[in-house]
């Protein structure tokens, strides 16, 4: 018979909690929940130090057979460790480091360039629209949140292991772009173009700023071009991840339905 954890004491269980922190990022471990988002991880090649499994409550068993040597739990355990609210009966550790910027890219490629995000659930959502849309890279420049936070790789669905993530500061980012012939568009309330009058069939990135301050002038002096989303109301700017979802699907609809 299977050993179980069944003690909320044992020390494998207060090191999950501690990944639940702030400060757990220095360690590069994170905390990855749910069936989709270890299945998510699995397929992207992610290697787990640590798989924990209540087999009572686990949504999904085929996930099982893709899982060497699981650690067998307790209800009471995992949801000791559990970061949110959802119970699928598997929660998973992984070491995930930050990626500098490769060389060998993409002829016409699409970018975005996230600039001091402070939220990982509007950063985990930006990522899984990514995902979606078939971005070639992510580099986030100088970020208020960490980039494989518990909460970003939860509101990502796991996506956050299957886009292309770099990390880059703002001159490094803008000379990668320039190197390799990449056009920058900088998305402001103060664009000076409509996104839809752009060609955006070339190699792309778009620059995304903060939820509070946007953009830094930095990106506004060093852009390409400056571009703006139509407001017809009140309101000067939409949510910086559903700003992003309109650029993506302009892009797609210029590169392959409008040819």
């Amino acid at each position: 018979m299977l050993n179980k954890l069944t003690s909320v004491n044992n020390p494998k269980v207060k090191a999950v909690v501690r990944l639940r922190q702030k400060r757990a990022k220095d360690s590069f471990l994170t905390i990855v929940e749910g069936v989709k988002e270890v299945a998510m991880a699995i397929r992207a090649g992610v290697s787990f130090s640590e798989v924990y499994v209540c087999e009572k409550n686990l949504k999904d068993r085929q996930l099982l057979k893709k899982i060497k040597n699981p650690c067998f739990v307790s209800e009471e355990v995992l949801q000791k460790m559990s970061y949110g609210q959802r119970n699928e009966g598997i929660l998973a550790v992984c070491e995930m480091r930050p990626r500098s910027l490769p060389e060998n890219i993409k002829t016409n490629g699409l970018y975005v360039i996230l600039e001091k995000i402070e939220k990982p659930g509007n950063l985990g959502a930006m990522l899984r629209t990514c995902d979606a849309a078939g971005v070639d890279g992510v580099i986030v420049c100088d970020p208020k949140t960490w980039i494989y936070s518990p909460n970003t790789v939860r509101s990502s669905l796991g996506t956050v292991f299957t886009v292309n993530v770099y990390a880059a500061d703002q001159e490094e980012a803008a000379a990668y772009c320039r190197r390799h012939g990449i056009k920058v568009y900088a998305a402001s309330p103060h664009g000076r173009e409509r996104y839809t009058d752009c060609n955006l069939k070339q190699a792309t990135a778009f620059v995304l700023g903060s939820e509070h301050d946007g953009l830094s002038d930095y990106w506004m002096n060093n852009a390409d071009q400056q571009i703006l989303i139509p407001m017809l109301g009140k309101a000067d700017s939409l949510n910086v991840a559903h700003s992003m979802a309109v650029l993506l699907y302009e892009t797609l609809r210029q590169r392959q339905f409008n040819r």
